[in-house]
């Protein structure tokens, strides 16, 4: 769960709101995790107005000799606050812990009334979603992060909608959910060089509790086209069933031939039409003619 504050710093002035103060501090009484976004308008030029509080672009900028009308970003730089804050929930009783930061909330889930499997999965996610808090989708991205960057050329940005901050923190969560999701095989498999703050679990390394190493162990995922499952058994069966038949079609006349002289007490007359009769025999009587 995210909640967002928004601040507005106008020019070079300190107008800073002291209730946004009072909520952030009221936040970190409550075990949250904060995270403070800057952003800043540099040279960039709007080519509609908009009203969004953090990309809002009302003043025109007079351009000589033509109609074309550039808009201003009316703050030098503007400030998105997150807080993250989690919860742990046991659904039978319906008992959850408060929204926590994630260093906390593992720790009050042990007043619940779970089970070892279900403290256990509990800390299996909570080892996933460890790094996984807003600040570490957009910090490492930088300027990328904003989807209101890709529409910028030069130093001319695109028509921005007046709900853009909420398009861009949709987009943060949902990447955030999409990296909860890869942090989760990664724990099982092992780690990646993108993911090094993830806690893992190694079977086979006295993990902190069996229960951690048979989720890692337990884990299926859908394959998506890297791996490949096949069975050994039945790939060694039908190599071995279509070598047999191919060896057999090589020595099937032999065969044949064997069986029925072996069978025969005189030369049988049959087994010589059945020579003469050769594609490659009657072949060769054509070529010879009559």
């Amino acid at each position: 769960m995210s909640l967002l504050l928004i601040l507005i710093l106008r020019g070079a002035s300190s107008d800073i709101n002291i209730k946004w103060i009072s909520d952030v501090q009221s936040a970190q009484s409550n075990a949250s995790d904060i995270a403070l976004f800057f952003i800043a308008a540099n040279s960039v030029q709007h080519e509609k107005p908009n009203q969004d509080p953090i990309f809002e672009a009302t003043t025109e900028l007079p351009i000589e000799g033509s109609d074309v009308k550039r808009y201003r970003p009316n703050n030098a730089v503007a400030i998105l606050g997150c807080v993250d804050q989690h919860q742990i929930c046991e659904p039978s009783t319906e008992q959850c812990t408060d929204l926590l930061g994630v260093k906390s909330v593992l720790k009050a889930a042990e007043k619940l009334p779970l089970n070892l499997h279900q403290h256990a999965t509990a800390e299996y996610i909570w080892n996933a979603i460890f790094y996984n808090n807003i600040f570490f989708i957009v910090d490492p991205r930088g300027a990328a992060a904003l989807q209101a960057s890709e529409s910028v050329f030069q130093n001319l940005q695109q028509s921005v909608s007046d709900t853009q901050w909420i398009t861009e923190v949709n987009g943060w969560f949902g990447t955030s959910l999409a990296k909860l999701q890869q942090a989760m095989i990664d724990i099982a498999r092992g780690p990646l060089k993108r993911y090094p703050g993830v806690r893992y679990t190694k079977p086979g390394t006295n993990p902190q509790n069996d229960l951690l190493s048979n989720l890692c162990n337990q884990q299926i995922v859908r394959s998506n086209g890297h791996f490949l499952n096949f069975s050994v058994v039945g790939v060694t069966l039908i190599f071995a069933i279509c070598s047999s038949i191919i060896l057999l079609s090589f020595v099937i006349d032999w065969i044949a031939k064997l069986v029925r002289g072996c069978f025969s007490g005189r030369k049988d007359t049959r087994i010589q039409h059945w020579n003469e009769d050769d594609i490659l025999a009657l072949y060769t009587k054509r070529a010879e003619g009559p």
